[in-house]
Protein backbone atom coordinates (compact mmCIF):
# COMPACT_ATOMS: atom_id res chain seq x y z
CA UNK A 1 0.00 0.00 0.00
CA UNK A 2 1.22 3.29 -1.19
CA UNK A 3 -0.15 6.76 0.55
CA UNK A 4 3.34 8.97 0.38
CA UNK A 5 3.95 12.65 1.14
CA UNK A 6 6.84 12.65 -1.24
CA UNK A 7 4.36 12.53 -4.14
CA UNK A 8 4.21 11.69 -7.50
CA UNK A 9 7.16 12.76 -8.76
CA UNK A 10 10.81 11.92 -10.53
CA UNK A 11 10.36 8.06 -10.42
CA UNK A 12 7.48 7.72 -8.63
CA UNK A 13 3.75 6.86 -10.58
CA UNK A 14 0.62 8.34 -10.21
CA UNK A 15 -0.30 5.69 -7.57
CA UNK A 16 -0.96 7.28 -4.08
CA UNK A 17 -3.60 4.34 -1.99
CA UNK A 18 -2.89 2.05 -4.38
CA UNK A 19 -2.03 -1.96 -3.33
CA UNK A 20 -0.18 -4.79 -4.21
CA UNK A 21 -2.00 -8.41 -3.19
CA UNK A 22 -0.17 -11.42 -3.16
CA UNK A 23 -0.10 -14.95 -1.38
CA UNK A 24 1.47 -18.11 -1.28
CA UNK A 25 4.22 -16.56 -3.00
CA UNK A 26 2.14 -15.35 -5.88
CA UNK A 27 0.81 -12.21 -7.25
CA UNK A 28 -2.95 -11.45 -7.25
CA UNK A 29 -3.11 -7.82 -8.22
CA UNK A 30 -0.34 -6.36 -10.03
CA UNK A 31 1.45 -3.20 -11.25
CA UNK A 32 1.26 -3.34 -14.59
CA UNK A 33 3.18 -2.66 -17.78
CA UNK A 34 7.04 -1.84 -18.21
CA UNK A 35 9.04 0.99 -18.83
CA UNK A 36 10.46 1.04 -22.71
CA UNK A 37 12.40 4.25 -21.34
CA UNK A 38 11.96 7.18 -19.08
CA UNK A 39 9.14 9.25 -20.28
CA UNK A 40 8.52 7.55 -23.47
CA UNK A 41 4.45 7.27 -24.51
CA UNK A 42 3.55 4.68 -23.36
CA UNK A 43 5.00 5.56 -19.87
CA UNK A 44 3.12 8.62 -19.77
CA UNK A 45 0.13 7.10 -21.53
CA UNK A 46 -0.03 4.02 -19.33
CA UNK A 47 2.85 2.66 -16.83
CA UNK A 48 2.88 5.66 -14.48
CA UNK A 49 -0.61 6.27 -14.53
CA UNK A 50 -3.02 5.21 -12.00
CA UNK A 51 -5.00 3.37 -13.96
CA UNK A 52 -2.04 0.94 -14.92
CA UNK A 53 -2.35 0.91 -10.88
CA UNK A 54 -4.92 -1.20 -8.29
CA UNK A 55 -5.85 2.09 -7.28
CA UNK A 56 -9.00 4.78 -7.98
CA UNK A 57 -9.96 6.98 -11.14
CA UNK A 58 -12.34 9.62 -10.28
CA UNK A 59 -14.72 11.92 -12.46
CA UNK A 60 -12.66 10.14 -15.07
CA UNK A 61 -9.36 11.29 -14.21
CA UNK A 62 -6.61 9.74 -11.65
CA UNK A 63 -3.70 11.32 -10.09
CA UNK A 64 -1.37 14.06 -12.11
CA UNK A 65 2.25 13.21 -12.23
CA UNK A 66 3.15 16.32 -9.58
CA UNK A 67 4.91 17.10 -5.92
CA UNK A 68 1.11 18.18 -5.26
CA UNK A 69 -0.23 14.80 -5.47
CA UNK A 70 0.62 13.52 -1.89
CA UNK A 71 -0.54 11.02 0.08
CA UNK A 72 -0.68 10.44 4.17
CA UNK A 73 -1.07 7.07 6.33
CA UNK A 74 -3.38 8.54 8.73
CA UNK A 75 -4.14 5.51 10.63
CA UNK A 76 -1.88 2.72 11.09
CA UNK A 77 -3.44 0.05 14.01
CA UNK A 78 -2.03 -3.41 13.96
CA UNK A 79 -3.64 -5.76 16.51
CA UNK A 80 -3.79 -9.93 16.30
CA UNK A 81 -7.25 -10.51 14.59
CA UNK A 82 -7.06 -7.24 12.40
CA UNK A 83 -4.83 -4.86 10.97
CA UNK A 84 -6.48 -0.99 10.07
CA UNK A 85 -4.70 1.14 7.74
CA UNK A 86 -6.14 4.52 6.16
CA UNK A 87 -4.84 6.44 3.48
CA UNK A 88 -6.08 10.04 2.33
CA UNK A 89 -5.24 10.95 -1.03
CA UNK A 90 -7.60 13.59 -1.76
CA UNK A 91 -4.83 16.37 -3.42
CA UNK A 92 -4.25 13.78 -6.08
CA UNK A 93 -7.66 14.62 -7.96
CA UNK A 94 -8.42 18.33 -8.46
CA UNK A 95 -10.42 20.98 -6.13
CA UNK A 96 -13.81 19.24 -7.17
CA UNK A 97 -12.99 16.34 -4.60
CA UNK A 98 -13.12 17.25 -1.22
CA UNK A 99 -11.73 13.84 0.18
CA UNK A 100 -10.64 11.08 -0.69
CA UNK A 101 -9.21 8.10 1.60
CA UNK A 102 -8.84 4.33 1.41
CA UNK A 103 -9.49 2.21 4.32
CA UNK A 104 -8.29 -1.22 4.38
CA UNK A 105 -9.04 -4.00 7.20
CA UNK A 106 -7.25 -6.67 6.79
CA UNK A 107 -8.68 -9.73 9.07
CA UNK A 108 -6.09 -12.32 9.39
CA UNK A 109 -5.13 -14.20 7.68
CA UNK A 110 -7.39 -14.41 4.27
CA UNK A 111 -9.92 -11.57 4.15
CA UNK A 112 -9.04 -7.91 2.69
CA UNK A 113 -12.06 -5.16 3.00
CA UNK A 114 -11.23 -2.26 1.37
CA UNK A 115 -13.11 0.57 1.48
CA UNK A 116 -12.34 3.45 -1.02
CA UNK A 117 -14.64 6.99 0.15
CA UNK A 118 -14.99 9.86 -1.63
CA UNK A 119 -16.81 13.23 -1.06
CA UNK A 120 -16.99 16.09 -3.75
CA UNK A 121 -18.72 19.39 -4.42
CA UNK A 122 -20.70 17.77 -7.13
CA UNK A 123 -21.45 14.45 -8.51
CA UNK A 124 -18.76 12.54 -10.04
CA UNK A 125 -18.66 8.75 -11.33
CA UNK A 126 -15.59 6.50 -9.55
CA UNK A 127 -14.09 3.34 -11.44
CA UNK A 128 -11.97 0.98 -9.38
CA UNK A 129 -8.95 -0.40 -11.43
CA UNK A 130 -7.65 -3.98 -10.48
CA UNK A 131 -4.68 -5.75 -12.38
CA UNK A 132 -4.06 -9.48 -12.41
CA UNK A 133 -1.87 -11.95 -14.87
CA UNK A 134 -4.56 -13.85 -15.52
CA UNK A 135 -8.51 -13.73 -16.78
CA UNK A 136 -10.40 -12.46 -14.36
CA UNK A 137 -13.91 -14.51 -13.94
CA UNK A 138 -16.98 -11.70 -13.62
CA UNK A 139 -20.34 -11.74 -12.62
CA UNK A 140 -21.47 -8.81 -13.02
CA UNK A 141 -25.03 -8.93 -11.56
CA UNK A 142 -23.71 -10.12 -8.35
CA UNK A 143 -20.02 -7.76 -8.15
CA UNK A 144 -18.27 -11.37 -7.82
CA UNK A 145 -14.82 -11.69 -9.32
CA UNK A 146 -12.41 -13.92 -9.18
CA UNK A 147 -8.80 -14.58 -10.01
CA UNK A 148 -6.10 -17.84 -9.76
CA UNK A 149 -2.53 -17.88 -10.52
CA UNK A 150 0.23 -19.71 -9.55
CA UNK A 151 -0.08 -20.97 -6.18
CA UNK A 152 -3.24 -18.59 -5.34
CA UNK A 153 -6.78 -17.70 -5.73
CA UNK A 154 -8.41 -14.01 -5.21
CA UNK A 155 -12.35 -14.22 -4.47
CA UNK A 156 -13.93 -10.81 -4.89
CA UNK A 157 -17.19 -9.05 -4.33
CA UNK A 158 -17.47 -5.55 -5.36
CA UNK A 159 -19.99 -3.38 -4.26
CA UNK A 160 -21.59 0.33 -4.59
CA UNK A 161 -24.44 2.55 -4.38
CA UNK A 162 -26.45 2.14 -7.62
CA UNK A 163 -24.44 -0.68 -9.00
CA UNK A 164 -21.22 -0.92 -10.86
CA UNK A 165 -20.25 -1.65 -14.49
CA UNK A 166 -17.81 -4.56 -14.24
CA UNK A 167 -15.30 -5.39 -17.35
CA UNK A 168 -11.71 -6.54 -18.41
CA UNK A 169 -9.39 -6.10 -21.48
CA UNK A 170 -5.95 -7.33 -21.86
CA UNK A 171 -5.26 -4.29 -24.02
CA UNK A 172 -3.23 -1.08 -22.90
CA UNK A 173 -3.99 1.90 -24.37
CA UNK A 174 -0.87 1.91 -26.53
CA UNK A 175 1.34 -0.76 -27.50
CA UNK A 176 4.81 -0.39 -25.33
CA UNK A 177 7.63 1.26 -27.63
CA UNK A 178 10.27 -1.80 -26.84
CA UNK A 179 10.05 -4.58 -24.69
CA UNK A 180 7.02 -7.75 -24.26
CA UNK A 181 5.36 -7.06 -20.91
CA UNK A 182 3.86 -10.25 -18.70
CA UNK A 183 0.07 -11.12 -20.58
CA UNK A 184 -2.03 -9.01 -17.96
CA UNK A 185 -5.73 -8.64 -17.56
CA UNK A 186 -7.24 -5.20 -16.46
CA UNK A 187 -10.60 -5.09 -14.78
CA UNK A 188 -12.22 -1.64 -14.13
CA UNK A 189 -15.26 -1.24 -11.94
CA UNK A 190 -17.41 1.98 -12.50
CA UNK A 191 -20.12 3.36 -10.48
CA UNK A 192 -23.62 3.60 -12.18
CA UNK A 193 -24.47 6.52 -10.70
CA UNK A 194 -22.98 9.79 -9.79
CA UNK A 195 -23.14 10.87 -6.32
CA UNK A 196 -21.17 13.59 -4.38
CA UNK A 197 -20.71 11.33 -1.27
CA UNK A 198 -20.54 8.03 -2.45
CA UNK A 199 -17.93 4.75 -2.07
CA UNK A 200 -16.73 1.15 -3.17
CA UNK A 201 -16.22 -1.87 -1.15
CA UNK A 202 -13.94 -4.27 -2.10
CA UNK A 203 -13.99 -7.41 -0.17
CA UNK A 204 -11.25 -9.50 -1.15
CA UNK A 205 -10.78 -12.89 -0.38
CA UNK A 206 -7.66 -15.37 -0.77
CA UNK A 207 -7.10 -19.13 -0.40
CA UNK A 208 -4.13 -21.71 -1.98
CA UNK A 209 -5.13 -21.67 -5.82
CA UNK A 210 -8.13 -24.24 -6.12
CA UNK A 211 -9.38 -23.35 -2.69
CA UNK A 212 -12.81 -22.47 -1.35
CA UNK A 213 -14.06 -18.92 -0.93
CA UNK A 214 -13.13 -17.52 2.51
CA UNK A 215 -16.80 -15.44 2.50
CA UNK A 216 -20.31 -15.50 1.30
CA UNK A 217 -23.17 -13.34 1.35
CA UNK A 218 -21.54 -10.31 1.40
CA UNK A 219 -23.70 -7.16 1.57
CA UNK A 220 -23.38 -3.20 1.67
CA UNK A 221 -25.23 -2.17 4.84
CA UNK A 222 -24.09 1.39 5.21
CA UNK A 223 -26.43 4.38 6.75
CA UNK A 224 -25.66 7.72 6.38
CA UNK A 225 -22.96 7.87 8.85
CA UNK A 226 -21.31 4.88 8.38
CA UNK A 227 -19.81 2.70 5.16
CA UNK A 228 -20.66 -1.08 6.56
CA UNK A 229 -20.81 -4.29 4.93
CA UNK A 230 -21.84 -7.72 6.20
CA UNK A 231 -20.71 -11.13 5.49
CA UNK A 232 -20.37 -14.56 6.43
CA UNK A 233 -16.84 -16.27 7.13
CA UNK A 234 -17.37 -19.78 7.18
CA UNK A 235 -19.95 -20.18 9.94
CA UNK A 236 -19.98 -16.90 11.26
CA UNK A 237 -21.54 -13.46 10.47
CA UNK A 238 -18.95 -10.14 10.05
CA UNK A 239 -19.87 -6.60 10.02
CA UNK A 240 -17.07 -4.35 9.23
CA UNK A 241 -17.93 -0.84 10.14
CA UNK A 242 -15.97 2.11 9.07
CA UNK A 243 -17.01 5.79 10.89
CA UNK A 244 -16.10 8.09 8.09
CA UNK A 245 -15.77 11.47 9.84
CA UNK A 246 -13.15 9.45 12.42
CA UNK A 247 -11.59 7.24 10.34
CA UNK A 248 -12.10 4.56 13.12
CA UNK A 249 -13.83 0.61 12.23
CA UNK A 250 -15.55 -1.69 13.97
CA UNK A 251 -15.46 -5.61 13.67
CA UNK A 252 -18.77 -7.47 14.92
CA UNK A 253 -19.08 -11.26 14.89
CA UNK A 254 -22.70 -11.45 14.53
CA UNK A 255 -25.23 -13.78 15.82
CA UNK A 256 -27.55 -15.46 14.38
CA UNK A 257 -31.01 -13.25 13.80
CA UNK A 258 -29.00 -10.11 14.92
CA UNK A 259 -29.73 -6.94 13.35
CA UNK A 260 -27.81 -4.91 10.61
Amino acid sequence: FRSAPLGNISHSHSDQNAIVLGAYGSPLLVNTGLRPWYGSPFCKEWYWTTKAHNALEIDGRGQPKTAEARGEVIVFHPDKTYDYVVGDATSGYGDKVQRYRRHLVFLKPDVLVLVDEVRAKEPVPLKLWFHGRAPFEIGADTGRIALAFENAALHGFLLAPGGLRIAQTDKYTIPPEMGKPELEWHLSAETKQRQSVTHIISVLGVSRAGGKNPTEAVEDVSDTRNIAVRFRRGAETIRVSIDTDMAAVKVQPLSEGSGR
